[in-house]
């Protein structure tokens, strides 16, 4: 499908604003645009909170204990056919929806997305028992209660099986021959102490939604996604919102729309409104246009300029600046470039290292 480059195009978009904002700056009712210099102190401070922040967010027990579970490989279903979607928390009809994965990365990581895809993946009736592991992998031993348990060393080198990961409460239905999971809480536990807890939800008809909400050491994220059915089996991401706070302050908040529908084999309309806010920053995105109008091969000099706007502001509206995308027509190459409210134009990849790197990786896939 021809829209998921430019989906990715959008969200990296979404996230090269986000990941400036862990900052928090005093609301005034000056409506002019932030000074240049101004603008340089609340970006580098913020660029530095967002890395120390996500530092200690990833050094959180609860999540160091299921990335290292992810890491030991989850176990087979035993003497089973297997009967779940591989896909299940981003289920896109026959294919991944990448926008719904990047979204959740955006909240703390690639890893960590991938680690709670994993467990909602593994909340089946086919895994019900007791999974331990031994130096030769998973032990299981089967179990008439409606749950399901994995105990494993943390760290990896512990003599014993002082972690588990416990799935309970899950609901299912069946849905063309896989069990898809409509209902799951899960608690990651270090010894008796429980260090990551985690709820999620589902409906598949009319349309599909998800929502899941995990909470460790005083972090709290919440991801709702929904589709729309445009055609053809296709299900388009519709609404997304994520909330990531610490205690009672929102570090990270985004609510997304966005509309694709179908013109043609070839060509698919999308028209897009996000809004995120970070503490004191707030980032709108908007766009409207056909796949066809951003065909290079047809369209060669197309400005994604026409078809995309990406504006940075303060919560109080003073306007920081916005961003352009710049096409090399002889390489192919996409620059993205931050002017300032005074004209001034500097490369983001300058601005902000940390994000410009992943946002690239993102632009570059196909």
């Amino acid at each position: 499908m021809k829209t998921n480059r430019f989906k990715n195009l959008l969200l990296a978009a979404v996230l090269l604003g986000g990941a400036t904002a862990f900052y928090s700056c005093s609301k005034d009712d000056n409506n002019d645009p932030l000074p240049k210099e101004d603008a340089d102190q609340l970006i580098a401070q913020a660029d530095g909170d967002f890395v120390s922040t996500s530092q200690v967010v990833m050094d959180n027990d609860g999540i160091k204990v299921l990335l290292q579970l992810s890491s030991l490989g989850l176990p087979e279903i035993p003497d089973k056919a297997a009967r779940v979607n591989p896909g299940l928390m981003f289920k896109s009809s026959k294919q991944l929806d990448r926008s719904s994965v990047i979204a959740l990365q955006s909240g703390i990581s690639p890893e960590l997305a991938k680690a709670f895809q994993s467990i909602i993946s593994y909340g089946i009736t086919d895994y019900e028992g007791v999974w331990t592991w031994t130096p030769n992998g998973w032990s299981f031993e089967p179990s008439s209660a409606h749950s399901v348990v994995l105990k494993f060393p943390y760290p990896l080198e512990n003599t014993t099986n002082n972690a588990t990961l416990t799935l309970y409460d899950y609901q299912t239905t069946l849905i063309e021959d896989y069990e898809e999971i409509t209902a799951l809480k899960a608690k990651v536990e270090l010894g008796s102490v429980t260090v990551l807890s985690l709820t999620y939800a589902s409906t598949y008809f009319p349309t599909q939604s998800f929502d899941l909400t995990a909470e460790f050491g005083g972090y709290k994220l919440s991801v709702s996604i929904d589709y729309s059915d445009s055609s053809s089996e296709i299900y388009s991401l519709s609404k997304l919102q994520i909330s990531f706070k610490q205690g009672n302050t929102t570090l990270y908040a985004l609510d997304l729309n966005l509309n694709v529908s179908m013109i043609s084999e070839t060509n698919t309309s999308v028209k897009l409104n996000a809004t995120l806010i970070m503490n004191s920053l707030k980032f709108t995105a908007t766009a409207d246009f056909n796949t066809d109008d951003l065909d290079y091969e047809t369209n060669p000099n197309v400005d994604l300029n026409e078809y995309i706007s990406v504006k940075l502001y303060t919560t109080s509206d003073r306007e920081i600046g916005h961003f352009s995308f710049v096409r090399n027509f002889e390489t192919g190459e996409l620059t993205v470039k931050f002017i300032y409210a005074d004209g001034t134009e500097v490369n983001a990849e300058e601005l902000m290292p940390q994000i410009s790197a992943f946002i690239q990786s993102l632009l570059e896939e196909e």
